[in-house]
């Protein structure tokens, strides 16, 4: 089958994948409904988006700047690609969360007590789990709720006054209400809403929360500020909330605080390392320009894949090989490599199994090519990506999927043969570490480059953790490119 270059590269895999490998890979499968055969995109479109009213079956959300989300049959996603109107298309993926904590080393106590500053007439937006709304640090002097708004998205299915299609509002009368109440069960009836891992409550707490009654406890930043609360979805049960989920929470909460008037800081605690990392994503793009906006900032945390071993990077010249190696651990049922490279560099690019089994020299052609691993009992999706809208470099993706429960462990390899150079550099990722075997990784990694996605935004705030006894960075910090390196 014939690729569109509209189509994002995860995207036509994806499509090309039977249920059976669907199933089995949970980056391709991320967006994918099986009950109707339909998937979970992000288009940005020109002009108006009465286009969209000519395909059957298409439901759609629009966003701010002519972002759109939509819920498209299989079927009709190649005729959407080739429509004018359409600029680019992107599949849904998982987000996996993370926090960044150290209050006192990013000078938050100095500026409070020197210039008064505790986000008074601010609006924190965390977008997340949901939070712990009866929470003593959420509640301000008077025993009111400091959030003016909770979106669940995991509670009730219908049209609102945002227009989206999924969710419940609560408003800061109801959850005053529900503060109020005389016991748990009526509160949970009155505001049902909860967040069972305490991830958002957590985030909230470090940006926002204030003891009211005890500020020797005063533990939070933005102490004065309002919160917006956001609880994501999960598009499957025991998944992950993907891009679909945040691009619809974040215009919420832009639209809400452009609605009363004031500014906001959003922030976001979780990412993935599907892409180039170079802030070219829909995604990416999306908060770029919303972060353009007067009085919005979003901040992101730059990861946890510092030390996790999950980016490797090189330069080969004209006439070299290189071997690049990685460990793959017992039991990992699912499992991608994304190679990144120069379309002016010309590699030929084969994978050599842990029992020495080669594929032989990928086929770059325009189309989904298969490859079979018999010794290992595992079969190989490979495409190689045409030029996009959105990025300058060329992606080669490689999905692992197993013929019965797991992948292959062992030590598995990469042989890259330069047949001509003109950079000739090369950067490899795998999945985050949160959805990897303990094992799995490179054996020389790169702890460079290792920023998740969408925290390479351009224009939003990448925030890093910070390990105050050794006055350095952790080194579990997602890291940015290396100054000077071209690689």
């Amino acid at each position: 089958m014939f690729m569109n270059g509209k189509i994002e590269n995860l995207l036509n895999v994806a499509l090309e994948a039977n249920i059976q490998e669907l199933d089995k890979c949970r980056e391709l499968s991320a967006g994918f409904n099986p009950i109707d055969n339909s998937w979970d995109l992000i288009i940005r479109f020109t002009g108006t988006p009465d286009f969209l009213e000519k395909y059957n079956g298409i439901q759609y959300e629009i966003l701010s700047n002519n972002f759109a989300i939509l819920s498209v049959p299989k079927e009709t996603i190649d005729k959407l690609a080739e429509d004018d109107s359409v600029i680019y298309i992107e599949k849904a993926k998982p987000l996996y969360f993370a926090v960044i904590n150290n209050r006192s080393e990013a000078c938050v106590t100095n500026a409070q007590n020197q210039f008064g500053i505790y986000g008074e007439g601010v609006i924190i937006a965390v977008i997340d789990s949901g939070i712990d709304y009866a929470n003593s640090a959420f509640i301000d002097e008077f025993g009111e709720t400091r959030i003016i708004e909770i979106w669940d998205q995991t509670i009730g299915n219908g049209e609102n006054t945002y227009g989206f299609n999924r969710g419940t509002f609560y408003t800061d009368s109801q959850i005053n209400a529900a503060i109020n109440a005389p016991d748990f069960r009526e509160r949970y009836e009155i505001v049902p809403s909860r967040d069972y891992s305490g991830h958002g409550t957590h985030v909230a707490g470090i940006a926002a929360g204030n003891f009211a009654n005890d500020k020797r406890n005063n533990i939070g930043i933005a102490t004065k500020s309002k919160l917006l609360i956001v609880k994501l979805a999960t598009p499957r049960e025991n998944s992950f909330p993907t891009t679909i989920e945040l691009m619809e929470a974040i215009d919420y909460v832009t639209r809400k605080a452009e609605e009363l008037k004031m500014p906001i800081v959003i922030n976001l605690s979780f990412g993935n390392n599907y892409g180039s990392h170079d802030g070219t994503s829909l995604l990416e793009t999306y908060i770029n320009e919303i972060s353009a906006r007067e009085r919005i900032s979003v901040v992101i945390g730059s990861g946890n894949e510092g030390n996790a071993g999950g980016h490797t990077s090189g330069k080969i010249d004209t006439g070299e090989t290189e071997n690049i190696e990685f460990a793959v651990s017992n039991y990992q049922n699912s499992l991608n490599l994304q190679i990144w490279k120069s379309y002016a560099d010309i590699f030929e690019i084969e994978l050599i199994s842990p029992t020495g089994e080669s594929t032989g020299i990928f086929t770059d052609a325009n189309e989904v090519m298969k490859y079979n691993i018999s010794s290992d009992r595992t079969r190989l999706m490979v495409y190689y990506g045409t030029p996009k809208p959105y990025s300058i470099y060329q992606e080669v993706y490689v999905q692992f999927v197993p013929e019965d429960m797991y992948i292959q462990s062992g030590i598995w390899t990469v042989r890259i043969t330069s047949v001509k150079s003109v950079l000739g550099a090369y950067n490899m990722w795998l999945p985050v570490e949160a959805s990897l075997g303990t094992n799995t990784r490179f054996l020389n990694p790169i702890p460079y480059t290792t920023l998740t996605i969408p925290s390479t935004a351009s224009k939003a705030i990448t925030v890093g953790a910070y390990d105050s006894n050794r006055q350095t960075y952790a080194d579990f910090s997602g890291r940015g490119l290396q100054r000077n390196k071209s690689n």
